[in-house]
């Protein structure tokens, strides 16, 4: 690894926006620009959702990070907010909602945002998501064809079903 890429895995990991935007010789695009010296592909936002403080998430989204951005690789923004091992991943998945994160996202195996919450078998995203108009009948567009509530059922996931079922 670079002393380069160390340094931007740092300065987002402690939140610190003024080291991150060292590393960037251009701010014109920032902070929507993978890694300052091109080795990891990846998007600041991207990185935060999974490993920095969620005001840290916040501040970049402040600087005009696009929570819409091209992962390019089944998980989106939204899904890495819900993919994320931070106690605080719900309000990751609120502030990106709120902050303009498309909630028809589709991730890998063509999931919705509610076939990931269902087969994780998380009730509260599933109806944090459920209010951010995540429709309940779209179907995966490969493998078993099925809605969130079918994901449920075939796997068991007790409180999605539970969370899928109620009524609006």
């Amino acid at each position: 690894m670079s002393c380069e890429l160390l340094k931007w895995y740092t300065a987002i990991e402690e939140g610190n926006m003024q080291a991150l935007k060292s590393l960037y010789p251009n701010l014109e695009d920032f902070p929507n620009l993978p890694s300052s010296d091109g080795l990891c592909g990846e998007m600041p936002l991207d990185y935060a959702i999974y490993h920095g403080p969620l005001t840290f998430v916040e501040a970049l989204l402040r600087e005009g990070a696009d929570p819409n951005y091209d992962d390019g690789g089944g998980f989106p923004s939204l899904f890495a907010a819900l993919s994320a091992h931070q106690p605080d991943r719900l309000e990751r998945l609120r502030l990106l909602l709120e902050a303009g994160a498309d909630p028809a996202q589709r991730g890998a195996n063509d999931f919705t945002l509610l076939h990931y919450a269902a087969a994780m078998d998380d009730d509260e995203a599933i109806r944090i998501l459920r209010q951010a108009g995540c429709s309940l009948e779209e179907r995966t567009r490969i493998d078993n064809y099925e809605t969130p509530l079918e994901l449920a059922e075939r796997n068991g996931r007790t409180k999605a079903i539970a969370a899928l079922r109620v009524s609006d």
